[in-house]
């Protein structure tokens, strides 16, 4: 981020980042993440781990010279898979990739 402001004279923005609070699947669908493998170092795949990373995110944005790092946008935090919570608003048994 702080490259690529500076090269272009611009201020940047994380337009997307996610961090899984499990491992587990709790639904049908197959998960957009995670095994251990996945994982980033030091954040452990829990609701400690997983607001861990996102401050560390939001302070690598935050420090980006010159106050260029504008935001981030990451994942709704309430799409979990319980019933009637899927990705479909007309198929509430649809499933949820993202419920991690």
């Amino acid at each position: 981020m702080n490259d690529v402001s500076a090269r272009y004279n611009k201020p940047v923005v994380v337009a997307e980042t996610a961090y899984p609070f499990t491992l587990s699947w709790e639904d049908e669908e197959g998960n957009v993440c995670c095994n251990k493998n996945m994982l980033l170092a030091g954040y452990a795949a829990t609701p400690t781990g997983q607001a861990a990373n996102l401050r560390d995110v939001l302070a690598a944005v935050r420090a980006v010279p010159n106050g260029r790092g504008l935001g981030v946008f990451y994942w709704e935090p309430t799409w979990t898979a319980v019933d009637g919570n899927g990705w479909s608003p007309d198929d509430a048994s649809s499933g949820n990739s993202w419920e991690t």
